[in-house]
Order: structure tokens, then C-alpha cells, then sequence
């Protein structure tokens, strides 16, 4: 609704304007089937969200507001599904008009797709997406196209791990295959995942209500128990192993012990580790003096240039939790810290690539 449903409506005018100058689609003129293909994801990318959100979600202005409906349960189910079938549809155009040789690009909008189809349960048509996905024998180059967000920037790394199962990839898999009750197929595949990303929790929460399932309950009570403290533990944080020590901290941490275990345990440990637990603290916004303490000691922390950049960006919501992870972060490479100020300046936020820049320097 909102500024969603009248962008909905321009872009698809949009679209309509091209379309009226050829017979085909794939007619138009390079330039002009970029901007057919930028505007088909975009709009999918909305009806997406709307059906997410639901009628009676507005956005206006950059604020969300909540509607009362005349709409029944079923009405709105039926609203909802409009939106998401739209989706498919201006994926579906985008995805039909990219050449077939850019494999890579095809499947970094199929990603998309398929949480739209998971949403509409249809779970076959996403699993054959995700297992095509795994037999992706090479890349294509980068597509001279300028896609709109989310589309403009491609992480073509991530997408070459498809071949050897992305566990994100493998999740959805398994999520896909547990809805159609086949556990058995979607505990293989969750097996997989563990050997690929063993600190990724959401797949410890449906190992646990496998096991449950099967009565094993030791299982279940360790898979319970790694779901929480992977859920806890940020991706940036490498130092902070499965550990009974960390356990401990971890459940300290969220509990009304948080501030007494800040204080005695980490506020005087200088290691990687407790660095990692009070950027920890500042990622999940722990609101007042857990949060305070956590930001006071990271100050104290090395790299006064990478400090002074980054403490700039805590004065915007969007970057803050991004740039406190990264004190954490003890490194002597500055050109990342220009591109965190050139960023910081134009108010741009930081979260995936703060994260990458972590995962690559830690």
C-alpha cells in the first residue's frame, strides 16, 4: 500500500511504455531492454515486499503505517497471493530476457524467486531451482548491465559456492523438503550443510525438532543448545568457538548477569575473543549501561585511525551496529577505512559490506 503500491504502478506504466515500442520484448534496443530488465526486478522486488507485509502495511513519507481493513482473513490471503504471483511474473520477464550464457546473474535473481514460490508453497518448482543450482558447472562474466538494487552489486564468490553447497543454499533445500514432509531427504541435506557452515544456527533449530521427532532427546538437547549460541554469536566473530566457557558467557550475556559478566569477565580481557563479545553486545543493542560499558572498552581497543572513522558512523542508526563491529577488528590495511568515510559521508549503510570486509580480515 502506499508508496509500494504507487511504485508498483508506476514501474509497470513503465514497463508498458517499452513494451508499446516493439512487438517483443527482446527487440528493444540494448539500452532500453537494460532498463525493461532493471525495472521488472524492481518491481518484483516491491510486490514481494507488499505481499509480505500484507494490506495493511502502508509505507509513506519513509514511515510505515498500520491501516484497518475491511478485508476478511480470506481477502487478504487472496491480496497477498496477487502480489506474490505478480512478482513471479516480472522475475519471471527479467529472468526470460537475460541471455542464456549469464548463468551467474540468472540465479542471483532466481534467489529471490524462490522465497516467493516458497511463500506460495510451491515447493517442488523451489526445490528444482535450488538443485539446478547445484550442478552450475561454471560462471559467466560479469553482466554489462547496471541492475538496480539489490541487484547492482553480485557477489559472483558466493555464487561460485553453489557448486559446492552454499549453506544457505542447502537450508532453503532442506526447508523446502521439510515442508513436503520429507525429513529423511531434508536431514541429508542439512548433514551436508553442517560438514559446509557448522556455526549456522537456523539449521541446529530444525535439527532439534528432527531429533525431537525421533525421541532423541540428547540430540535434540545439544542441536537446541547450538541453535542458541549461534544465534547469539554475530558472523564477524570468528575467536568465539562452542565452548562450555563461551556457553556460559553467551547465556550471562542474556540474562540480567549481562552487565556483571561485562564488567568482570570482559571489560579486562584484552584477547580477540572478549573484543569479539563486546562488539557482540553493541551488534545485538543491548539498550543502557551494558551497551555503554561495551562501547567504552571497545574505544580503548587499537587502530586510532580505524576508531575515529568508525566512531563517526555510530551517529547514524543504519551503519551504528556495523561500525562498532569493526573495532573489533585490529588491522593495518587504511584503505578500507577510506571507503568506510567516503560511505559514512554519503549515509550509505554498511551491513554486508562491513561484514565481508570482516570475514576477509579477521
Amino acid at each position: 500500500m502506499g508508496q509500494h503500491t504507487e511504485a508498483v504502478h508506476t514501474w509497470e506504466d513503465g514497463l508498458k511504455f517499452l513494451e508499446s515500442t516493439v512487438e517483443r520484448v527482446n527487440e528493444l534496443e540494448d539500452h532500453k531492454l537494460i532498463d525493461w530488465i532493471n525495472i521488472s526486478l524492481q518491481t518484483a522486488r516491491l510486490a514481494y515486499r507488499q505481499g509480505t507485509d500484507g494490506p495493511g502495511v502502508a509505507h509513506k513519507q519513509n514511515q510505515v503505517c498500520y491501516t484497518m481493513l475491511k478485508m476478511t482473513d480470506t481477502e487478504q490471503d487472496e491480496w497477498k497471493t496477487e502480489q506474490f504471483q505478480r512478482a513471479i511474473k516480472h522475475f519471471n520477464g527479467a529472468l526470460e530476457n537475460i541471455p542464456a550464457s549469464h548463468t551467474g546473474i540468472k540465479q542471483s535473481i532466481q534467489l529471490p524467486l524462490t522465497r516467493v514460490l516458497f511463500a506460495l508453497k510451491h515447493y517442488d518448482e523451489t526445490v528444482k531451482i535450488y538443485e539446478d543450482g547445484f550442478s552450475v558447472s561454471s560462471m559467466s562474466k560479469l553482466f554489462q548491465m547496471t541492475l538496480l538494487p539489490p541487484y547492482r552489486s553480485i557477489d559472483y564468490t558466493k555464487l561460485r559456492r553453489y557448486n559446492d553447497g552454499d549453506p544457505q543454499w542447502l537450508y532453503n533445500v532442506a526447508e523446502c523438503l521439510w515442508q513436503q514432509d520429507k525429513k529423511e531427504l531434508a536431514y541429508t541435506r542439512l548433514l551436508q550443510l553442517m560438514g559446509t557452515e557448522p556455526t549456522f544456527a537456523t539449521a541446529y533449530k530444525m535439527l532439534a525438532t528432527y531429533f525431537t521427532e525421533k525421541n532423541d532427546r540428547t540430540s535434540a538437547a545439544e542441536s537446541t543448545c547450538k541453535y542458541k549460541f549461534y544465534s547469539w554469536v554475530p558472523s564477524f566473530c570468528h575467536n568465539i568457538e562452542y565452548t562450555l566457557e563461551n556457553i556460559s558467557i553467551v547465556e550471562q550475556l542474556s540474562s540480567d548477569q549481562a552487565l556483571e559478566c561485562t564488567n568482570a569477565t570482559l571489560a579486562n580481557d584484552k584477547s580477540k575473543k572478549a573484543t569479539e563479545f563486546l562488539a557482540a553486545i553493541c551488534y545485538h543493542h543491548y539498550h543502557g549501561p551494558v551497551e555503554n560499558k561495551a562501547f567504552k572498552e571497545l574505544e580503548k581497543r587499537d587502530n586510532e585511525r580505524a576508531k575515529q572513522i568508525l566512531l563517526v558512523g555510530i551517529n547514524y542508526p543504519q551503519t551504528r551496529e556495523a561500525c562498532l563491529a569493526v573495532l573489533c577488528i585490529s588491522t593495518k590495511e587504511n584503505q578500507v577505512f577510506e571507503k568506510l568515510e567516503e560511505m559514512l559521508k554519503q549515509r550509505e549503510t554498511l551491513s554486508y559490506m562491513v561484514q565481508a570486509y570482516v570475514m576477509n580480515n579477521a
